[in-house]
């Protein structure tokens, strides 16, 4: 693997948006979770070639999807790799973004219940949002008439 940024900074920011959570429902968009992963697994001196906040970025980019699609795709070769890769990094990075993203996908790769819950209560809370208005307050999905909205882009 070449020097190249496993994600930017760009890519974690898009994973709030609306948008982004209707593309990761879409079938292009299958197995995303597992790649992120994978790229971690495969990246050769990860610890030297990347500093703690492309870690934090690159974790939370790998958490956000998780999120979204599940561990289900995610294989245990790959998690068998990564898994001591983010518990050292809790430890090391303590106190920054690095440790607490690394804390998250270490949580959601080894089936922690907290974590689980966590992430089924924001993955439902994102669903949600894909229904309703985008005005403060309004939590309308049918018109008065009785016909669905149309999904707004917010």
């Amino acid at each position: 693997m070449s020097h190249t940024k496993l994600n930017s900074p760009l890519l974690s920011s898009p994973v709030v948006s609306i948008r982004f959570v209707r593309f990761s429902k879409l079938r292009v968009s299958n197995g995303m979770a597992a790649l992120q992963i994978k790229r971690m697994a495969e990246a050769q001196n990860i610890e030297r070639t990347y500093d703690p906040g492309d870690i934090g970025e690159m974790c939370q980019f790998a958490s956000a999807l998780l999120v979204l699609q599940g561990t289900d795709d995610v294989s245990q070769a790959d998690k068998d790799i990564v898994l001591p890769l983010l518990q050292r990094w809790k430890t090391r990075y303590r106190g920054v973004l690095a440790s607490e993203t690394a804390g998250r996908v270490y949580g959601a790769l080894s089936g922690d219940p907290s974590i689980t819950m966590m992430s089924n209560m924001l993955h439902n809370q994102l669903e949600n949002s894909l229904n309703e208005c985008n005005l403060p307050a309004c939590y309308m999905v049918r018109r008065p008439t009785g016909e669905d909205l149309q999904q707004c882009t917010k």
